[in-house]
């Protein structure tokens, strides 16, 4: 990425006010090693971020056919 001085400073203000709030929402549990807080990062910025830098992309979650696949993985 070739950010402008004001956009990275833009970036890093709004990463720390993510980095607080995942921090207050998140279990003691899921902060005690490097590999749990890239683990619980990794899935907030999926869940989050992802599909707002590209909206049109489909949320493999909310998929049915993902959906449905996951549900016969599980009951067969």
């Amino acid at each position: 990425m070739n950010l402008s001085p004001e956009e990275k400073e833009k970036l890093e203000e709004h990463a720390k006010a993510i980095a607080e709030i995942l921090h207050q929402n998140t279990s003691s549990d899921k902060l005690k090693t490097f590999e749990d807080i890239e683990t619980t990062l990794r899935e907030e910025i999926q869940e989050q971020i992802i599909f707002e830098m590209h909206p049109s992309a489909t949320h493999p979650l909310k998929s049915s056919s993902i959906l449905s696949a996951t549900n016969n993985k599980v009951t067969n």
